[in-house]
């Protein structure tokens, strides 16, 4: 889910067209670590839904997954910013985030794989690849500015995530499910071409602050396709 608010990355130092200004050779070495960190985000994220599967359990996690989800979600909305005066301890912070994004996908990854195996999921994440890569070389090579979509995408996520989470609650509805992963999966798209230009365009001040936009975008993809596919095998 988009934890955070996208404006926060944007530098208190002064600016040319509302960004950060920083030299060419530092705005690619800038870009350089947020991807690097991104990858590592990914790495740390399937040695969370691992451990998730395989050490603690799939009906451990699903017990518990309210008192999982709640802490990573507010970790992400305000713990992380306030750890980016000190880079090592926000790039720990990351990592930590990120594998505890794996435990929050394990009762998911395990309901799929009960029904379809984990063909299912590898499929999911290699679909969800292939888009990231695609729409991420899109973003780079665009004339269009999708910088400036932020808000309405806030807001079109904001009422999604209300409604996935009353369809939980309340309804337990497949095909709900299925009209929310949809819709989930196209917002997130643009949020990969809007943090993708953002990224290159230095407007995070912050490798580990890039590279979780990137992750969450991945995440909420990644998540999308399994409910999506999930729910085809069934």
């Amino acid at each position: 889910m988009a934890l955070y608010d996208r404006d926060y990355s944007r530098s208190a130092e002064p600016s040319i067209g509302g960004y950060a200004q920083h030299s060419e050779l530092e705005n690619v070495e800038l870009v350089k670590k947020t991807y690097q960190y991104f990858a590592a985000s990914l790495l740390a994220g399937g040695f969370g839904a691992y451990a998730g599967v395989n050490v603690i359990g799939v009906q451990t996690l699903i017990e518990f997954r309210w008192f999982i989800f709640i802490p990573w979600m507010l970790f992400g909305m305000f713990g992380l910013p306030m750890l980016q005066k000190n880079q090592s301890i926000a790039t720990v912070g990351l990592f930590i985030f990120t594998f505890v994004g794996g435990l929050v996908l394990t009762p998911l990854i395990g309901m799929v794989m009960a029904k379809g195996g984990g063909a299912t999921v590898g499929n999911a994440f290699l679909l969800a690849s292939v888009m990231f890569g695609g729409l991420s070389l899109f973003a780079i090579n665009s004339e269009t500015d999708f910088t400036q979509y932020g808000k309405p995408l806030m807001i079109a996520f904001g009422i999604v995530f209300i409604g996935s989470i009353l369809n939980i609650i309340f309804f337990n509805s497949p095909i709900i499910a299925v009209l929310i992963s949809g819709v989930v999966l196209m917002i997130s798209a643009f949020f990969v071409l809007m943090d993708t230009q953002n990224i290159i365009e230095g407007a995070y001040e912050t490798p580990t602050m890039g590279a979780l936009a990137l992750y969450l975008n991945f995440f909420n993809m990644f998540q999308s396709l399994l409910v999506l596919l999930g729910i085809m095998d069934d």
